[in-house]
C-alpha cells in the first residue's frame, strides 16, 4: 500500500443535539515513515527471512510478497534501517515498511508474526572475487553475439577504436541501489562527457556505453529502448544489448564473476562495471556498485 492515499473529509451530522463524528472514509492512509521523505514511496510488506549479510548483518535476503502497482514477488536483498536484537531465524515471516526513495531504500518498522515457512532457496553465493579463474587486465574482451536497442545484431569488437564502458542489468529490477544504480551512473557519466566534449568543438564522440542485459526470458530490444530512453540514453555513444541466449549469459559472467541466481522469476546477483580500451582489452574491472562518475571518466579518458 502506498503511503499518499487520498482522505475523504468527515461529514458531520447533528443527531438530537449531539455532535456525532461520522468520518465517510476511515481516512486510511497508507503506512508512514519518520525518515521518508514527501517524494517516497512507502509500502507494508510481508516477507520470510533467508538470510543476512553485509556489515552487521544489515542486508537481509527476503522472500517478499507482491508489492502492487510496484514489484513482483521476489527474493531480494534489503537494507535494514533499524532493527535490535538477534536475527529472525531461517523461515521466519516478518512485517515490515518499505521505504524507496530516489537512489536509496530500506526497510524499518520490523516485525515478527509468529509464521515459519519452509525455506528451499539455497543461499546466494557471495565468494569474494580474487581475479583468479577470471578475464585478466590486458585481455581482449571476446565477443558475444547480442541485440542493441534497435534490432541490430552487435559485437563489442563493433567499438574497436573507442573506449568502452559495459554493465549488467535487468530491467525490472526497481531496487534503487542497484540496476536503477547503474543506469543513473551511465546517464551522469555519458552527460558529463558531452559537456567536455562541447567544449572541444570540433571532435566526435569517442567513448562508449554498453548495458547488457542478463535476463534473456523478459528483456528484448523494445523492452531495453523504453528503458534507455527512461535515462536519457542517446544512441551516438550509449546501446543496450539483449539476447535470448543463456548460454550466452553465462559465458559472459563467467569472464568477470558476475553472480547470477533465478529465482521465482527474479534474480539475485551482484554487480560488476567493465571497461575496455580502444582495442577491446579489458583495463579496469568495478565489482560492485561504489564506483564514482569520476572514477569511470577518468579511466575512459584515460586509455
Amino acid at each position: 500500500m502506498e503511503r499518499k492515499t487520498p482522505c475523504m473529509k468527515g461529514i458531520w451530522f447533528v443527531i438530537t443535539g449531539v455532535f456525532v463524528g461520522l468520518l465517510v472514509s476511515a481516512c486510511q492512509r497508507g503506512p508512514s515513515s519518520p525518515h521518508a521523505s514527501e517524494q517516497a514511496q512507502v509500502f507494508s510488506v510481508r516477507g520470510v527471512f533467508h538470510q543476512a549479510r553485509g556489515e552487521e548483518d544489515r542486508i537481509w535476503i527476503l522472500d517478499h510478497e507482491e508489492i502492487p502497482g510496484f514489484m513482483e514477488r521476489m527474493i531480494m536483498p534489503f537494507r535494514v534501517k533499524e532493527w535490535e536484537g538477534k536475527l529472525p531465524d531461517v523461515g521466519e515471516e516478518i512485517a515490515f515498511v518499505y521505504v524507496v526513495e530516489e537512489t536509496e531504500s530500506w526497510i524499518e518498522q520490523i516485525e515478527l508474526t509468529g509464521k515459519v515457512s519452509e525455506v528451499t532457496v539455497k543461499p546466494f553465493d557471495e565468494t569474494a572475487y580474487d581475479g583468479s579463474g577470471y578475464l585478466a587486465p590486458g585481455e581482449v574482451f571476446p565477443d558475444f553475439p547480442f541485440t542493441n536497442e534497435a534490432g541490430e545484431p552487435t559485437v563489442f569488437s563493433d567499438f574497436r577504436g573507442q573506449p568502452v564502458a559495459l554493465t549488467f542489468v535487468f530491467t525490472a529490477c526497481p531496487v534503487p541501489e542497484y540496476c536503477p544504480a547503474m543506469m543513473r551512473q551511465f546517464a551522469q557519466a555519458d552527460a558529463k562527457l558531452r559537456e567536455a566534449l562541447a567544449e572541444r568543438q570540433g571532435e566526435a564522440i569517442d567513448w562508449r556505453l554498453l548495458t547488457v542485459s542478463f535476463d534473456y526470458k523478459r528483456d528484448n530490444p523494445e523492452v531495453m529502448k523504453a528503458y534507455g530512453e527512461a535515462y536519457g540514453a542517446r544512441p551516438d555513444s550509449w546501446s543496450l544489448l539483449s539476447t535470448p541466449n543463456p548460454e550466452v549469459v553465462a559465458d559472459i559472467a563467467s569472464l568477470v564473476g558476475l553472480k547470477i541466481q533465478r529465482e521465482q522469476g527474479t534474480f539475485m546477483h551482484n554487480l560488476r562495471t567493465v571497461v575496455l580500451d580502444r582495442d577491446g582489452r579489458m583495463v579496469r574491472l568495478f565489482t560492485d556498485e561504489t564506483w564514482s562518475v569520476e572514477e569511470l571518466i577518468a579511466t575512459l579518458e584515460g586509455v
